[in-house]
């Protein structure tokens, strides 16, 4: 499945340019040459795109007949192609200020005057992203699955209740692609070297979370910022799912995220960072805290959307529910994290303290009947 182009410029020279640069493989050589297609009229653009497959759209922000500093035209195409599809976009324009403010990983922007070698370079950063490889791989796997599977088998498939169960296999199997391991392994053949690839049993931090949350109701596992007594804290909902789901929860319990840098473990780290320093922040981590009760902490790891963060099972608050809102929520527990999370939380509060045996008794018995 070779790589392909979407070049939408109205200035011929400026389009044959960028075309001869992809065909020949020196716009992005890490994939070599690729397959050009130039586009003159904004107009047509979508269409194409609806009825073909591209890597990358090379988008300029208006035609020579249209007035200068109006840069509709292709803030048109750029909105109609979010309501579509998915594909990484290199704005290539004299007008730059209208599109600043777009520019993500996957978005953009290039001034015209920085030529071939501005483009070369936002499309090797997006290239480098892994999101063009992962579309590309994603849609090869569904495509392999319907024509070596579905398609070998669609004579068993004999009623028209068996045919919409066509759609759920595919569906699963997509959920499959895009488990933790198989995303690992994909980007390790990509040359990304993630944790887990050798040691199945350690993930990359983001494998724990859902972000953006996908529901618009709090459910347990979410992880809120919220202003209590004053104070903007963050938060994870232990209030079990079923309840929110049978309209069941009055008030929402809460157990306190408070930040990594806030523990004397880190604090002492960040002055020495060897010996019992060190095993004793890598014991909070592990939820195993030093001097302290077992299974009481647990740790969120950081990502670019919060810190790190140690859940506190013991810093708990009830709130009513009228007092939240969805909206708070910065991310939730993906699945077996969350009903591990939930189970620690009630194994914390169910245990039962006894008095500890006498073992020097027990080993005095043993040691009479063995003499």
């Amino acid at each position: 499945m070779g790589w392909r182009i979407l070049i939408v410029e109205d200035k011929q020279e400026t389009a044959e340019q960028i075309k001869s640069d992809a065909q020949s493989g020196k716009l992005l050589p890490d994939v070599g040459k690729m397959e050009a297609l130039v586009i003159s009229e904004f107009k047509e653009a979508v269409t194409y795109l609806d009825s073909g497959r591209f890597d990358f759209l090379v988008l300029d922000l208006k035609q020579d007949d249209i007035e200068d500093g109006d840069a509709e035209p292709g803030l048109t195409v750029f909105q109609e192609i979010k309501k579509t599809r998915f594909v990484p976009v290199i704005f290539y324009t004299a007008l730059p200020q209208y599109v600043k403010d777009l520019e993500t990983s996957f978005v953009k922007v290039v001034e015209k005057t920085e030529g071939l070698m501005g483009l070369r370079r936002e499309i090797k950063s997006i290239y480098e992203s892994k999101l063009p490889s992962l579309a590309k791989h994603l849609e090869k796997e569904q495509s392999k699955y319907m024509w070596d599977f579905i398609g070998d088998h669609w004579q068993q498939v004999e009623t028209s209740f068996q045919h919409t169960d066509v759609a759920y296999l595919l569906a699963r199997r997509l959920a499959h692609v895009l488990k933790q391991s198989s995303i690992r392994s994909f980007l390790n053949k990509n040359g990304v070297a993630t944790p887990g690839v050798q040691e199945v049993k350690k993930i990359h931090p983001m494998e724990m979370y859902i972000y953006p949350i996908l529901a618009e109701e709090l459910f347990a596992g979410h992880i809120i910022k919220h202003s209590f007594n004053g104070v903007d804290s963050h938060w994870l909902i232990l209030t079990p799912s079923c309840d929110f789901e049978q309209g069941h929860v009055e008030n929402v319990l809460l157990a306190k995220c408070s930040k990594l840098t806030s523990f004397d473990e880190y604090k002492d780290f960040q002055k020495q960072q060897d010996g019992d320093e060190k095993g004793n922040l890598k014991g909070l981590i592990k939820g195993r805290r030093r001097g302290k009760q077992s299974e009481r902490y647990k740790f969120l790891p950081g990502t670019f959307f919060m810190p790190d963060l140690i859940v506190d099972f013991q810093d708990l608050v009830h709130i009513p529910k009228d007092e939240l809102d969805a909206k708070q929520a910065i991310a939730t527990l993906d699945t077996p994290y969350v009903e591990s999370f939930i189970t620690s939380f009630a194994r914390y509060y169910g245990r039962l303290g006894t008095p500890d045996l006498d073992v020097n008794t027990v080993l005095s018995r043993i040691e009479s009947d063995l003499t």
